[in-house]
């Protein structure tokens, strides 16, 4: 097998992981229409991923994709039923180009100090729970809404344009 792509030469349908089981996208891509996540399933998206398709969990709030590197995702993450957690590691970047509904998104995950970026497109809808660990930064861009809760420990960030809303109290 010459390459670790999945789907990378024709889309797949979807892909379906199982319940605790862990796939790492490295510096490769992951294409199908629909990413399934179960109980106890990451997703990993390391830097130099390209994950094309909309994640989701198989029910409410099942499934974790942490993020490490800089990475751009275009499709939905939680399109559905939501995601249990959204985790962009410490030192990491994310570009979002299409909603996020996860129980929670953590931005400057982990035990650096260096922070961590999310940047959520024009038009588009984080919900859930914000935290928006030390040093860290997150943008809504245009009119990119929250509807939950924000947590902004020492030194974040939280950079809402004209446009932006945000639908629950922050602390």
């Amino acid at each position: 097998f010459p390459s670790h792509d999945i789907g990378a030469e024709s889309s797949l349908a979807a892909v379906n992981l199982a319940s605790n089981v862990t796939l790492t996208v490295g510096s490769h891509t992951l294409d199908a229409t629909a990413i399934n996540l179960n109980t106890g399933s990451i997703l990993n998206v390391e830097s130099g991923s390209t994950v094309v398709g909309a994640v989701d969990g198989t029910a409410a709030g099942l499934g974790t994709v942490n993020v490490s590197g800089s990475n751009t995702m275009n499709g939905a993450i939680g399109s559905t039923n939501g995601i249990a957690a959204l985790n962009v590691y410490d030192g990491a970047s994310l570009a979002a180009n299409d909603s996020i509904k996860a129980t929670t998104v953590i931005v400057g995950y982990g035990e650096g100090t260096e922070g961590g970026s999310l940047t959520l497109a024009d038009g588009k809808t984080l919900t859930g729970n914000l935290v928006i660990d030390d040093n860290s930064t997150v943008t809504f861009s245009g009119s990119a809404a929250i509807a939950g809760n924000a947590i902004l420990d020492s030194g974040s960030v939280l950079n809402l344009n004209t446009g932006s809303a945000f639908y629950r109290d922050w602390e």
